[in-house]
Formats: C-alpha cells, sequence, structure tokens
C-alpha cells in the first residue's frame, strides 16, 4: 500500500514538472517580443509611447500598446516619415513602407483621470519599458514588475508585462493601503519604498515538484536497499522457524503443529505469530476454538 502512495505521489510531481514546463513554453509565446515598446511617464504627467518594429516593403498592420493622440503620432523609416492609417476601433495602425527595416513609431498617450489619479492602459500581453521621471508617483502591482533601475537623478526605469493600468499622480506623495505598492522617483523616498521583487508561483511549484520528486526516488531507493537489513533486525530466530516450517508444511500449519514442533511456549509462541501478523508474514485463520496460520510471503533473501 506504501509503496502505490509512493508512486502516486511521484506521479503527481512528474505531472506538476511537466505543466510547468508546459506553462513556461506557453509564457514564452504569450509573451513573445515583437517589437520594443517604450513608455515614458514625463514630471509634467505627458505620457510618451515609443515602438520599434519590424516592417517589411508593403502594408504593414501594428497594433499600438496604448491609445494615441492622434494629431501627435508620426511613423518614420530611415528618418523618412511614412504615410499611416490609424484604426481607433483596434487601436491598430497601417504603415505604408517603402522598404524592409525597422520602422520608429512615436506618440503621446491618451490618459484618463478619476480621483486625482491618472490612468493609461496597455492592453495587450506585451513586455515594455516604463521611464518613470522624478515627481511622479506610480501606483502599480508588484506581480507585474520584472526589474527596476533606479538612477542619482531620481529616475526610474523598470520593465513591466502588461495587459496593465498603471496609475500615477504628480507631485504629491501618498501611501496606499491597498494590496499595491506606491512607488516614486523623489529621491528622499525610493530607498524607503523600493520596489519588491515580484514572486514567481510557477517557478516554485516547479522547484518544489522537482525536490519532492528526487525526494521520493531516493526514499524507494532506500526502502528497497534497506528493506532486508530491516527485516533481519525485526525478525529474530523464533519469526524465521515460524516462517521457515509454515513454508515447509506448504504455507498453512495449526497453531498446535507449530508448537509441537518448535517446542514452545504458548505465550512466547503467541507473541511471535502477532508480530509476524502485524509485519504481513502470516494470517489467522479460525476455525472453531483453533488457529491456523498461513503464510503470506517470505522474507527477501
Amino acid at each position: 500500500m506504501k509503496s502505490i502512495i509512493y508512486k502516486l505521489i511521484l506521479l503527481i510531481s512528474i505531472m506538476i514538472i511537466f505543466l510547468q514546463i508546459s506553462s513556461t513554453h506557453y509564457f514564452s509565446q504569450e509573451y513573445h517580443v515583437e517589437a520594443l515598446y517604450m513608455i515614458h511617464i514625463h514630471e509634467d504627467g505627458v505620457v510618451e509611447t515609443i515602438v520599434l518594429q519590424n516592417v517589411s516593403r508593403g502594408v504593414n498592420q501594428i497594433i499600438l500598446p496604448t491609445k494615441p493622440l492622434l494629431f501627435t503620432l508620426e511613423a518614420k523609416l530611415d528618418d523618412k516619415i511614412l504615410p499611416t492609417l490609424y484604426d481607433d476601433v483596434n487601436n491598430t495602425l497601417l504603415i505604408i513602407a517603402y522598404s524592409d527595416g525597422v520602422a520608429h513609431i512615436n506618440y503621446l498617450t491618451e490618459a484618463f483621470s478619476k480621483n486625482n489619479m491618472f490612468i493609461i492602459n496597455i492592453s495587450r500581453p506585451i513586455i515594455f519599458n516604463l521611464t518613470i521621471d522624478p515627481g511622479v508617483i506610480l501606483m502599480i502591482d508588484p506581480a507585474y514588475i520584472i526589474s527596476s533601475e533606479s538612477y542619482p537623478n531620481g529616475t526610474l526605469k523598470l520593465i513591466v508585462k502588461g495587459p496593465i493600468s498603471l496609475e500615477y499622480s504628480i507631485r504629491a506623495l501618498r501611501t496606499s493601503t491597498m494590496s499595491t505598492t506606491v512607488y516614486t522617483t523623489s529621491p528622499e523616498s525610493i530607498t524607503a519604498i523600493s520596489p519588491r521583487q515580484p514572486v514567481y508561483l510557477r517557478e516554485i511549484l516547479m522547484i518544489t515538484a522537482v525536490v519532492i520528486a528526487i525526494l521520493i526516488i531516493i526514499f524507494m531507493i532506500y526502502v528497497r536497499r534497506g528493506r532486508k537489513s530491516f527485516e533481519a533486525e525485526y525478525l529474530d530466530k523464533i519469526d524465521l522457524a515460524i516462517i521457515n516450517l509454515l513454508d515447509k508444511k506448504g504455507g498453512s500449519a495449526f497453531q498446535s503443529e507449530i508448537q509441537k514442533e518448535l517446542l514452545l511456549p504458548k505465550t512466547t509462541l503467541w507473541r511471535h505469530i502477532r508480530r509476524l501478523e502485524r509485519l504481513g508474514y502470516i494470517k489467522i485463520e479460525k476455525i472453531g476454538q483453533i488457529n491456523k496460520l498461513i503464510l503470506v510471503k517470505r522474507p527477501r533473501s
């Protein structure tokens, strides 16, 4: 029974590892880097978005990470302005490129205000660079932050994964009682509320599953190798004599027969019989007032 449980636990651990590998592959596909996205929140609250996108000659459709202010939208290739057509419904940009290359798309981002906070939405599952100027207070869940770096002038640079809604305010220090963490680039507070490293549940589960699987394998090897010494420790000469006698008699015998041949007191014999029963070597079958002993298994040689 125990071996079945160990095998089930081992199987579950292997399944967890497989799922983690699969989810990691899915994650890498989901956040496939097809372009470079940069978002910059300036100290006056203006948000600038830059997209560096590979384009081919002809018409290219590009999904923008944020909502642009159309009068600021500009696309260039080799310092030449490209014709563009913006689709407001799908937040996509059609670019006509005259050659293959990297298009430079630049625009100011549309932000809306709520409860004295500015909000911008990144609707795509992308990874982007976020630059925060001094005096800007950003509200963000640490789970979305991949890495962060602060500079002596108070600028904070983050690598963030979307989709996400970014909330920020200007020149007003706040504290948060919610699950989000306040990030500010003001020099006097940047060390006090520096961003925490995100907890990656997937990696923790995978490491845990690997450790459990290794421990189970080691334990099973130890049990198999140590079973002989385990039995030798718990089976004394009388126990082995009872088992050998039952084996000679075809696997079963009455308790009275064993007692006569081994010349043991009833209490001594009964104590050993009960121990062999607990260890799973024999089974006691009642036939009226007489005990019949049946050999279930033999010690490993």
